[in-house]
């Protein structure tokens, strides 16, 4: 072969080994290009499934922050109603009203026997409650007043508070005047009840109102707040219980003799009861006893031992040596 041939060949041979290493890098580029597109395509979806939750996470946090507002406006609707309430004398007097039913109902429960509201005096007043006591046909009358509204303003406008607190000392005066003249008659008993439904305002009275509190006893009036209502509810509870204990006690003895009579007789029957049962129990034994002998007994018939038997046995081996 000649020079120019050998060359040709080594040419054609180089370029075919540019193009293996062109295709090489080629494919090799592709396949790598196609991995990055796939990092890429899960990268993606990675973060449109973060997106997604964030954006459920922000709606949650909206929900959450729409409820507070909700919940605070609500919030500020009641604080406003009872804002309501104890700015007008009128709404504040039901209200004092209504507290004062709901405790003594749930201190003495629905007796119409113990306590009535809404109770008429023969002097055409009506009184918020009266108690009926054990005894006598007098009752102790109790009234509900609400003087908050200087109250509020000695807080509110500290510069005049020494004006609004001479204002509601002359208001409760006026109440206590106004229940000892009213609901103390011979209908009822020398005492009546003035019941204030804040403890705030009542403390104020026990502690810079010591004056009014004597004041209120020389008119045979005792105020009472709703923390203190309690103990007087239940003395009266107490000594209308006693009362009737007292007036019932010999048929309550015999009654309670009765009870001691039939607890000893039921005892008595509990004991011949229980002894019937351990005879009978006994019995039970025996007779479950019985029956299980009688079982293996009739096992043992239905299903013999021939070695309970020798002299058929022995008959039988003369037999088979003959």
């Amino acid at each position: 072969m000649n020079t120019l041939g050998v060359i040709l060949i080594i040419l054609v041979i180089l370029l075919l080994g540019v193009l293996c290493a062109g295709l090489f890098y080629v494919i090799t580029r592709q396949i790598q290009l196609e991995q990055k597109l796939v990092r890429t395509q899960d990268f993606s979806k990675s973060s449109l499934q973060t997106m997604m939750q964030m954006n459920h996470k922000v709606d949650q946090v909206m929900m959450d922050a729409s409820a507070g507002l909700k919940g605070t406006d609500e919030l500020r609707d009641q604080v406003s109603s009872i804002t309501r309430v104890m700015t007008n004398a009128k709404r504040r007097g039901s209200w004092g009203e209504y507290q004062l039913e709901s405790l003594v109902r749930t201190y003495l429960g629905d007796s119409p026997y113990i306590y009535s509201t809404q109770y008429p005096l023969e002097n055409g007043k009506i009184s918020d409650g009266a108690f009926h006591l054990p005894g006598t046909e007098q009752v102790l009358c109790i009234d509900s007043k609400f003087p908050m509204e200087n109250y509020l303003k000695m807080a509110a406008e500290p510069e005049s508070a020494a004006f609004f607190e001479k204002e509601l000392r002359r208001n409760i005066r006026k109440h206590i005047l106004d229940v000892s003249e009213k609901y103390i008659t011979p209908q009822t008993l020398d005492t009546a009840i003035l019941f204030i439904p804040n403890e705030g305002l009542f403390e104020y009275l026990c502690s810079d109102g010591a004056d009014l509190m004597s004041f209120a006893l020389e008119h045979h009036v005792m105020l009472v707040s709703p923390t203190t209502l309690a103990g007087v509810v239940f003395t009266l509870l107490a000594s209308t219980k006693s009362f009737y204990r007292a007036q019932n006690l010999q048929e309550i003895e015999s009654r309670m003799e009765d009870l001691s009579r039939k607890a000893q007789t039921l005892a008595l029957q509990s004991d011949k009861g229980r002894k019937a049962c351990a005879t009978l129990d006994k019995t039970l034994d025996d007779l479950s006893r019985q029956a299980w002998n009688l079982v293996r007994s009739m096992e043992e018939i239905s299903t013999p031992d021939p070695g309970q038997y020798p002299g058929q046995s022995e008959g039988k081996t003369r037999g088979s040596g003959l």
